[in-house]
């Protein structure tokens, strides 16, 4: 739905298409409705529980130990709309394949290899003969 309003505004659709994961992911970082936080939660109990944790580890550590990254975030956001040829800086240069010069290294052989016919003679000799026969 933000696609064609970007568009017509002159909107980099790549750039635009970052910005709105950086603040998807923002979203998903912080309180109340964290679910990062929410999976970390559950994944402290559950090591609490087998014993790889010393503590158990509270809601409120977790959240306290995630606002640098949430801090970060809308730096992330202001440096990407400061300078957003960093998200298209290498998207620029076009690769050009010169399809004459392509090779595709192939061996062909019509024969199949000695050891390899030998193999597979041996292996229809001996479903051949009966398992109860002697060898």
């Amino acid at each position: 739905m933000l696609r064609p309003v970007a568009d017509k505004m002159g909107i980099d659709l790549i750039g635009f298409g970052v910005m709105i994961c950086v603040n998807m992911q923002t979203s998903s970082m912080h309180p109340p409705f964290g679910f990062e936080l929410l999976c970390l939660r559950g994944i402290s109990d559950l090591m609490f529980k087998n014993g790889a944790l010393p503590a158990q580890v509270e809601s409120k550590e977790i959240c306290l130990g995630s606002i640098p990254f949430i801090v970060l975030q809308p730096v992330w956001v202001a440096f990407v709309i400061a300078f957003p040829q960093t998200i298209t800086a290498l998207l620029d240069n076009k690769v050009v394949y010169d399809m004459d010069k392509a090779e595709i290294p192939m061996t062909t052989s019509d024969k199949a290899a000695p050891d390899t016919q030998e193999s597979i003679e041996e292996l229809f000799k001996s479903a051949d003969t009966p398992a109860s026969a002697p060898k």
